[in-house]
């Protein structure tokens, strides 16, 4: 999200903010001691105010900068065309993810988020609820961001009486998930697939039943989000653990012929050849989650 701060020290030292222009009753755009602009969030800052006018600072509840101008222009524009309770609920939304679970957020995350939740309540006042078809992938891959969703949806459930589906629980998640991925370009739905993918293919070839809250399960997950990140970045292992793969693959038979499946599987789909130390802590994840069985 945008740079955003409760420090005050960002007002001008020993002068007043100036109004520079109203966005809504609760949103001001003013220039802050160090000569760049600022949004001013606080309730009322901006009723019945206009350009000149003094900020009533007592009134401020947040403040946000900007990284860069076309932050700054895509964020005045949208807060401007979004009633102010959905950019309040985004940032309550927001606030929770980074405190709970300390997610990474960007700025897109503000907006895009901010503009999801007024459209999902526009959907819901006219009888539209959408189904999510990654909601299943979701909520066993990417358990922390779907805890996120659970609470925005019990958030706009309290505040607004709307009582969404679980389904939105996950179209929230989502923006969460995008947000970690963004800086390797690639979307949660693209991950989601690899790693179910990947999850098929080990309870396929040994026809397993899996305990998803299980610690091995879990932590095979949590491999399994690295690994599909850095496929996706194109960042493959230098090191090749030759002699530990020779071992691992003679001792495990049958996980390593289901690391050959995956192997065969993403070089096909995604053209993209498994290094022998990938292969080889794959094969640790699935012996453990195979001595389960």
């Amino acid at each position: 999200m945008p740079f955003e701060s409760t420090n005050l020290m960002i007002i001008k030292e020993g002068g007043e903010l100036i109004i520079r222009y109203v966005l809504n009753n609760n949103l001001i755009s003013t220039i802050g001691k160090d000569g760049q602009e600022i949004i001013v969030k606080g309730k009322g800052v901006g009723f019945q105010k206009k350009k000149g006018d003094v900020v009533d600072t007592r009134k401020i509840e947040k403040i946000f900068t900007f990284i860069d101008s076309t932050n700054e222009k895509r964020f005045r524009k949208t807060i401007e065309s979004i009633p102010s309770e959905f950019i309040d609920l985004a940032d309550r939304i927001i606030q929770f993810a980074k405190d709970k679970y300390n997610i990474h957020m960007t700025d897109i995350l503000y907006l895009s988020l901010s503009d999801h939740l007024e459209n999902t309540v526009i959907r819901y006042k006219e009888g539209i609820q959408i189904s999510n078809a990654l909601l299943w992938d979701i909520k066993r891959i990417y358990k922390n961001e779907f805890e996120i969703g659970l609470y925005a949806i019990e958030l706009i459930k309290n505040e607004m009486n709307i009582d969404l589906k679980v389904d939105e629980a996950g179209y929230i998640a989502m923006y969460f998930i995008n947000a970690q991925l963004e800086k390797i370009h690639v979307e949660a739905s693209s991950v989601l697939k690899i790693i179910s993918d990947i999850v098929d293919i080990v309870k396929i070839h040994f026809k397993m039943h899996v305990d998803e809250e299980e610690f091995h399960y879990q932590r095979f997950i949590t491999h399994l989000k690295f690994f599909s990140q850095r496929m996706f970045s194109k960042k493959t292992p230098n090191s090749e653990e030759n002699e530990l793969f020779d071992i691992v693959k003679e001792k495990y038979p049958e996980s390593y012929k289901c690391v050959n499946k995956i192997f065969i599987h993403l070089a096909e789909q995604y053209r993209y050849e498994l290094s022998k130390e990938e292969m080889l802590y794959l094969m640790l994840h699935i012996e453990k989650l195979y001595k389960l069985n």
